[in-house]
């Protein structure tokens, strides 16, 4: 075989290994993305009474406190 076809199936080959590479990495992102997205979202909540459950401890000792 000619040399000029061997470099053009090479680069046809690393073309067609770039573009599955990237799709591969945009879709293992999306996911990731996706998933730590949701994971923040649920663990806002328990992140929000922990911060109540704190300040409520705080009013009932200001309370002790005061009297």
């Amino acid at each position: 075989m000619p040399p000029q076809l061997d470099l053009s199936i090479f680069f046809y080959n690393m073309l067609g290994l770039i573009m599955c590479f990237y799709i591969i990495i945009h879709l293992v992102s999306q996911i990731l993305t996706k998933f730590l997205y949701n994971k923040k979202v649920r663990n806002f909540r328990s992140d929000e009474t922990k911060y109540k459950t704190s300040s409520n401890n705080i009013n009932t000792i200001k309370r002790i406190l005061k009297n």
